[in-house]
């Protein structure tokens, strides 16, 4: 195994944006567990109010139709929350959709800035698929 013997200074946004490409990298392999992981650590380091997360948690028809926060939110991080703990279910199913969800939703807190080829071909991805992407 050839490990470079070296350091690696970043700043935030630059370890976020090398996490979303790790997770459009792995989703597109089918590696929708750590697509999940890497999107969920990078959309947790950028604080953002506007974002798709924030999107969907505070949207008007969720608390029209009675999910509350303390459901919703659960809810979007399901399969986030259940990779990064101990305790939950022995076993969890992987979806590409909940893999595409968790990498836009990290990629909507990022600066344009740091939109990079990879970010915004998942992107253009993203929005063409949307509406045939299933659960």
């Amino acid at each position: 195994m050839d490990i470079p013997e070296r350091s690696l200074i970043l700043t935030k946004a630059e370890a976020a944006t090398r996490q979303v490409e790790g997770a459009i990298e792995a989703l597109v392999r089918g590696h929708f567990d750590i697509a999940i992981t890497l999107a969920g650590a990078a959309e947790d380091m950028i604080d953002s109010p506007d974002s798709l997360f924030a999107y969907h948690r505070d949207h008007l028809n969720a608390k029209e139709l009675g999910e509350l926060e303390d459901k919703l939110v659960p809810h979007l991080n399901r399969e986030r929350n259940w990779l990064k703990h101990a305790s939950g279910l022995e076993t969890m199913q992987f979806g590409h959709y909940s893999a595409a969800f968790m990498v836009a939703r990290a990629v909507t807190k990022l600066k344009p800035e740091s939109c990079t080829t990879p970010i915004t071909a998942f992107c253009h991805w993203w929005t063409e698929n949307i509406d045939s992407i299933t659960q």
